[in-house]
This record gives C-alpha cells, sequence and structure tokens, in this order.
C-alpha cells in the first residue's frame, strides 16, 4: 500500500495539473514570476488566489477578482505566485498591480 501511495504522489507531481510553475520541484515549490507589465508600478496592489489539496481545487485567480480586492480600476502589472507542496497542496494566486 505504501508503494502504491509513493506511486501515485510520483505521478501527480509528474503528470498532473499541479505542475504550472514556471520551475518546478517536485517535492516544493515556492515560486513568484511577473507576467505582464507597462509603465509605472501602480500603488495599490489585489489578490486572487486558488487552493487546491488532494487534487481538488477550488478558488477564483481571475484579473478582474484581484483587480477588485485591491480597488484597482487601472492595472499596471501582473504577477503570479505559485507554492506546491508534494502535489498534494497546491496555490496559485494572481497578483494585481494598478491605480
Amino acid at each position: 500500500m505504501t508503494k502504491l501511495i509513493i506511486l501515485l504522489v510520483i505521478f501527480g507531481n509528474l503528470f498532473g495539473c499541479t505542475t504550472v510553475s514556471p520551475l518546478n520541484g517536485h517535492i516544493y515549490s515556492e515560486v513568484t514570476a511577473g507576467l505582464t507589465g507597462k509603465g509605472k508600478m501602480g500603488t495599490k496592489k489585489g489578490e486572487s488566489c486558488l487552493k487546491s489539496v488532494a487534487g481538488v481545487a477550488i478558488g477564483d485567480v481571475s484579473i478582474a477578482k484581484a483587480a477588485k480586492d485591491g480597488g484597482i480600476s487601472k492595472i499596471s502589472h501582473v504577477d503570479n505566485k505559485f507554492r506546491n507542496i508534494l502535489g498534494v497542496y497546491t496555490e496559485y494566486c494572481t497578483i494585481v498591480y494598478g491605480f
């Protein structure tokens, strides 16, 4: 049974949908990456996040939700943040900066 669980974790890390990071560590990842930006960096910041536990994902990572969270009407930059622990727990956030 233990071998089956280990194989499932390895398979999930190699081929699962939790490998969306620009750089993926199969045991642990924590990465922040820039997606887009133009002009002066905004003074306001908003986030929208998704969490996945054991393959079940819940959340809204849209740019619109992140902008609303930060009270942003004009977006200047968008980043994303990704955390993965053994493919069992994953967190993905969209971070929006603007005015």
